[in-house]
């Protein structure tokens, strides 16, 4: 029996994504609206307080710099060895996996194996549903389920063909992809509430025929965790045989809630705008920072109880937050409707903190040493330094911060505010404060605090 796979025999189901904003961004890349060094209230800032984002050489020094995530393994263990850093590096997204088809998560693409698809490699095992859990896995030729069916596999008053159940741990898209091999029956697919395929799952079955040489893929909806059933189907004529080969495969996105690990990659899947939970527990003191490959969603940090601690921000503007070790949180991602879905990670990494946590408790800093430090979510608490001028003199304080909105720096003395010594830094960036004229000699608090309500996250303070 001569066979028509000969030419491509897989359909090769890979969750290839877009990232829509071209590329994972750099702190150090953060868009200038972002990267804001404002003055304080009724001040205008010198043109040199407004500092750009440093480069990438400079942020990695005192800021988690986005590194990349492939690295050797003797690099990874010599990394885990080292001496402890108060503030660790967040491994980078991997850019390398690009969408062809110009959609999130909405590419499939084709492996070209030669050969055909013989009577001995017809069997009767079931079409493998392998469950996406990275984004990054694929399902190759040897996995498929090659199918035989005839006249004789009645499904329904009209139909022959092959069923199979599938359980849905939870809502999301099933990924279907199949190829005819042999017969000249048109071929349907999908998911269905029934074994007989009569009644269809929210999304219409589709169709491949023997001329769709690379075979074809649908998503498909499943619309909450339970029992469903998936296949392939023909029409039963009324004199002429069937006898039908035909290859499938299937991966799935899961689209529900759930429990996620640090700096592990999570895939969603969705064809419909929807809000979803992601429970976490701390690991470290320190921040935890939410990359991902859609610009369109907006993350938000939650407590126990799922109340946000935060705004929401979208994902371009990496979403940083400082969380306690051993708490619960939840990060709450809103996405709206998407061909496949989209994938994140989170990074929490440790920072060593000694500051004060009132002007009286206020830790001394020396010249151009460089302290690091938190702002809890959910917090009013400020952290507090102070510095000793011995004569009169012009004052830096350098500053990097990343958050999920904006961190204030405030200088005192005495009980007031000194002259052009407050400044607010947005999001992932560095900035200066300057003052314009000779401060005299005595001792200065700084207080770091969150701009608003909903802000937190790390720093990192530098004076000279």
């Amino acid at each position: 029996m001569k066979k028509r796979m000969s030419k491509v025999l897989s359909i090769l189901l890979a969750s290839a994504l877009m990232v829509s904003t071209g590329g994972v961004v750099q702190a150090a890349d953060v868009e200038d609206a972002a990267v804001q060094v404002q003055a304080a209230e009724g001040e205008a800032a010198p043109a040199e307080d407004v500092a750009e984002a440093a480069p990438a050489e400079e942020l990695q020094e005192e800021v988690p710099a986005v590194v990349e995530e492939k690295v050797e393994a003797e690099e990874v263990k010599k990394e885990e060895t080292k001496a402890e850093t108060p503030v660790e590096e967040a491994p980078e997204m991997d850019v390398n996996v690009l969408s062809a088809g110009g959609g999130e998560l909405e590419a499939i693409e084709g492996t070209d194996v030669s050969g055909d698809l013989d009577a001995q490699y017809v069997t009767s095992k079931d079409i493998p549903v392998k469950t996406a859990v990275t984004g990054d896995e694929t399902m190759t030729a040897e996995e498929m389920a090659v199918i035989q069916y005839t006249q004789d596999d009645v499904k329904g008053e009209k139909y022959c063909g092959y069923s199979q159940p599938y359980n849905a741990p939870a809502k999301g898209i099933l990924r279907i992809g199949v190829m005819v091999g042999s017969g000249e029956r048109t071929v349907y697919y999908g998911v269905f509430k029934d074994a007989e395929m009569t009644q269809e799952v929210e999304d219409a079955a589709d169709f491949v025929t023997a001329s769709d040489t690379n075979g074809r893929i649908k998503s498909f909806r499943i619309p909450a965790a339970g029992t469903y059933y998936i296949g392939v189907y023909s029409t039963r004529p009324s004199s002429s045989p069937v006898n039908q080969i035909v290859g499938a495969a299937a991966i799935f996105y899961n689209g529900g809630d759930r429990a996620i690990n640090n700096r592990q990659m999570v895939v969603v899947g969705q064809k419909d705008a929807q809000t979803n939970y992601f429970k976490y527990k701390a690991i470290k003191t320190g921040y935890l920072r939410v990359e991902g490959d859609t610009s369109s969603s907006r993350v938000a940090l939650c407590n126990s109880s799922k109340k946000a601690l935060s705004g929401d921000t979208y994902f371009s503007k990496f979403p940083t937050y400082g969380v306690t070790k051993g708490k619960t949180y939840y990060i709450r991602i809103q996405s709206g409707s998407s061909s496949l879905g989209y994938r994140f990670k989170i990074n929490n990494a440790g920072i060593s903190e000694k500051s004060g946590k009132t002007r009286a408790k206020a830790v001394n800093v020396k010249k151009g040493k460089t302290v690091k430090g938190t702002i809890q979510a959910g917090s009013s608490q400020a952290d507090w330094y102070k510095f000793k001028l011995t004569g009169k003199k012009k004052v830096t304080i350098s500053l990097t911060t990343g958050s999920n909105d904006a961190l204030k720096v405030i200088v005192y003395k005495g009980g007031k505010q000194v002259g052009n010594g407050s400044r607010t830094i947005y999001n992932n960036a560095e900035g200066k404060l300057y003052s314009t004229t000779k401060w005299s000699k005595g001792t200065y608090y700084i207080q770091i605090k969150r701009a608003n309500s909903k802000s937190s996250g790390y720093y990192t303070l530098k004076w000279r």
